[in-house]
């Protein structure tokens, strides 16, 4: 019994230990395997066939490319394979560069590394207190410039930002900012004349709206309001005004502002106008402005033309209530006379007492005002049949 018992142990501890010499077998072979194409891996690396000796810069100006590519070769430091580019960490280092929007790095094997670009350019200039920055079309800050090379950037300038917002490789948050270099941008592709009349674009919050509107200052000194909608939208409407004012033979440009802030209306000031309100005097084609005061800094003509004029107005003044007074004795004469008992005679005599010789039917006001009221008094017996009592006659004061 003990004999059959130790062959069958012997017969199954066999068969277990064949199984660990094949696993033991299949480790050591995959392990030289691994070894065997890492040696060979590294012998890749090292070979001068894929040593990386070309950086190709595509899509960026001359000067930008060049500093891309000693930022990459300083990325990758010497003697490296076009196998171990770190594609990803030096598409990230190169994001960081405010001037570049998008980035993409491709490897042209055996030994060329391809690097495209699209590059951010200036835009406008933000003017804060003391110092000028330049920022790109999507509002992202580039660099600060210094005001000896300020003329090396013919840019039109904005200003109303305050310099708490402004970073260096960060998009500035605000809304009048971006709405201000959208408008720029699309007049530098479709309206080259006009945008090189724009000098200076402000942006200011309204204190009550919270909203940020946008003025445009053009060269000559003329100002357009866009209030706070897309600037962009009233375009057709400030070229409209500029062409139907040279078609009327008038410099478009001699106003002093262009308000686009009502929808559909083009509001305009000349600067003559302006002009002549300082100086008191009053100015024809656009009548008296509501806002001056001209009563204390009025000109010796106009003074000496009131004078002439208001003898000749107070004489037809008492000439028309002369004729008021007449007409208001007759009619209530007459109603005395007839003592009229329906309602058709308060129209009839109302009517009677307001007419006008026609003499002064020019002179007559707007608003016609009834120079005396009619009391009606209801008897007991007949209460359908209204009685109308005239008002006691007075001599007008004189």
């Amino acid at each position: 019994m003990r004999r059959a018992g130790r062959k069958k142990r012997r017969l199954v501890s066999q068969p277990r230990d064949r199984r660990w010499w094949k696993v033991l077998y299949t480790l050591f072979t995959v392990m030289a395997l691994l070894a065997v194409c890492q040696a060979g891996y590294q012998a890749l690396l090292d070979s001068p066939y894929f040593q990386l000796k070309e950086i190709r810069v595509i899509g960026l100006s001359p000067a930008f490319a060049q500093e891309i590519q000693d930022r990459v070769r300083q990325e990758l430091g010497e003697d490296t394979s076009t196998l171990a580019v770190p594609i990803s960490r030096i598409r990230e280092s190169l994001l960081k560069h405010p001037k570049l929007s998008a980035v993409n790095i491709e490897v042209a094997y055996p030994s060329s590394l391809i690097v495209t670009g699209n590059e951010r350019t200036p835009s406008a200039i933000v003017a804060t207190d003391h110092v000028f920055y330049l920022v790109a079309r999507d509002g992202v800050v580039l660099s600060t410039v210094r005001p000896t090379e300020l003329r090396n950037h013919p840019l039109p300038y904005i200003t109303g930002i305050p310099s708490e917002r402004l970073q260096i490789g960060q998009k500035v948050p605000s809304a009048g900012l971006s709405r201000a270099l959208e408008m720029l941008e699309l007049l530098r592709e479709r309206n080259a004349e006009l945008y090189s009349r724009f000098s200076e674009v402000h942006v200011h919050e309204d204190p009550i709206t919270e909203f940020e509107n946008v003025t445009a200052r053009l060269r000559g000194g003329v100002e357009v309001f866009f209030g706070s909608t897309n600037p962009t939208e009233k375009l057709p409407l400030l070229d409209l005004f500029i062409q139907q004012r040279i078609k009327e033979g008038r410099d478009p440009f001699a106003v002093a502002y262009v308000d686009l802030r009502v929808p559909g209306q083009i509001i305009c000031l000349d600067k003559m106008a302006v002009g002549k309100a300082r100086l008191g005097e009053p100015d024809q084609p656009l009548g008296k402005l509501p806002s001056a005061d001209l009563s204390e800094s009025q000109s010796p003509e106009i003074a000496k033309d009131q004078q002439k004029l208001s003898p000749l107005a107070t004489r037809r003044t008492t000439e028309r209530d002369k004729n008021r007074d007449e007409n208001f004795k007759k009619s209530s004469q007459k109603l005395k006379e007839e003592n009229l008992g329906s309602d058709e005679a308060t129209i009839n005599a109302s009517e009677q007492a307001n007419q006008m010789s026609p003499a002064e039917e020019g002179d007559r006001p707007r608003r016609l005002r009834l120079p005396f009221k009619f009391f009606t008094k209801r008897s007991r017996d007949a209460e359908d049949a209204p009685v109308l009592r005239p008002p006691v006659d007075a001599e007008p004061s004189e």
